[in-house]
């Protein structure tokens, strides 16, 4: 076993200061793999979650589009529609995110004497085609922040669990092993220079 210390702050030492600072940063550790294990599901129950209103949105992408494919036909006399996309702050799973709200429109004055007479239905389709495909694009963002966390937290985990606790488990093992043979020398060798002593008192 490598006994150079592989974890941030503790230095490796054949002493009974490493065994205490080990066992409280094992102690640590131990606490935190459960509240890890508990985010970790959160968050990926709530990327599944996203993933499945992507899926949703995408269907109704697919019938916006079809809905809207006639306005192409008339799209030259179609008034100019700004948009602005509306969000929210929210904590997901203890993310912070933009979550959608709405899309507010601006549509440019046009005249109704100028224009066909379905103007105002492919305005309609046009602005329910925006609508979807500014909702997917803010909820891809919200689920690639939550992808990336629930990545950090599998990191994590498997840092603890995997690397830090067993590497200290080991460490503190063979320290202790390695004081007790000396504390079982010194009082080996104690108990030899007492008999020689002992002995030495007895011949004279």
């Amino acid at each position: 076993m490598d006994m150079k210390s592989i974890i941030p702050g503790l230095k490796f030492g054949y002493n009974k200061v490493f065994v205490n600072e080990a066992d409280r940063k094992r102690k640590i550790f131990e606490g935190l793999i459960p509240k890890l294990k508990s985010r970790k599901q959160l968050l990926y129950l709530n990327v599944q979650i996203y993933d499945e209103l992507l899926a949703q949105y995408a269907r109704e992408l697919d019938e916006a589009k079809q809905a809207a494919a006639w306005t192409s036909r008339v799209k030259v006399f179609l008034p100019t529609i700004e948009h602005q996309v509306l969000t929210t702050k929210q904590i997901v799973a203890g993310v912070e995110v933009d979550a959608y709200q709405n899309v507010r429109f601006a549509v440019a004055p046009y005249s109704l004497f100028a224009t066909p007479a379905c103007t105002d239905e492919a305005i309609e389709r046009q602005k329910a085609l925006i609508g979807i495909k500014e909702k997917i694009q803010v909820t891809r963002v919200v689920q690639k922040l939550l992808q990336e966390e629930f990545d950090e937290v599998s990191r994590q985990l498997a840092v603890f669990e995997d690397k830090f606790v067993p590497w200290l488990e080991e460490a503190i093992r063979k320290v202790k092993l390695t004081l007790g043979d000396e504390e079982a020398l010194q009082a080996g060798i104690s108990g030899m220079v007492k008999k020689r002593r002992e002995g030495s008192v007895s011949a004279i």
